[in-house]
């Protein structure tokens, strides 16, 4: 019984290691205030699509932004998209990403 659960033990470990690393983004606004700029990060050694979502409070209730696109491999801090805030001052809340390779 013991060998059995050690031999289930090292293969979720080998399946576990097996998976793609998760992308990291960033929603951020421009140095003027003028655009939102998403970008995401992809340290595995294949391109990846990815979907970042962005939420905002701005003056008068709140902003979402939303961005697809592949990404390379090997890709740090990769702009996903610029969109503008219309003139309106933007802050962040919350956000999600979604990658999956190609």
């Amino acid at each position: 019984m013991l060998k059995h659960s050690l031999i289930l033990a090292g293969a979720a470990a080998v399946l576990f290691a097996a998976q793609p690393a998760s992308a990291s983004y960033t929603c951020g606004i421009s140095a003027d205030g003028q655009n939102v700029i998403v970008k995401v990060s992809n340290p595995d050694p294949f391109k990846k699509s990815c979907t970042v979502n962005c939420q905002f409070k701005m003056p008068g209730g709140s902003a979402s932004v939303g961005c697809s696109n592949t990404v390379p491999a090997n890709a740090q801090d990769y702009e996903l998209c610029k969109k503008s805030t219309d003139g309106d001052k933007y802050t962040f809340r919350e956000g999600d990403e979604n990658c999956v390779k190609q």
